[in-house]
């Protein structure tokens, strides 16, 4: 039978406090014009991403654009 012990895997322990890994840094070491031009970077990739009526929009031009190949491949090709 098993025991009511919890079972912990290796390496999955948590620390019981909760400190940070990372030392913090030192406010004069802070390179905020770096900072900024990653945010702007950021901002420039964001700005380019799709709009969701874009991402909407594509399907259902595919979907028409199909449709109009088939009927014409069918009316041009169709034999009486």
């Amino acid at each position: 039978m098993l025991d009511r012990k919890a079972v912990r895997l290796s390496g999955t322990d948590m620390p019981d406090d909760d400190r940070a890994f990372v030392p913090r840094r030192n406010p004069e070491d802070v390179n905020f014009g770096r900072m900024q031009a990653d945010i702007e970077f950021l901002i420039e990739r964001i700005s380019k991403l799709p709009t969701r009526q874009e991402q909407a929009l594509k399907p259902l031009h595919t979907m028409v654009g199909s449709a109009a190949i088939v009927v014409a491949w069918i009316e041009l090709f169709w034999r009486h």
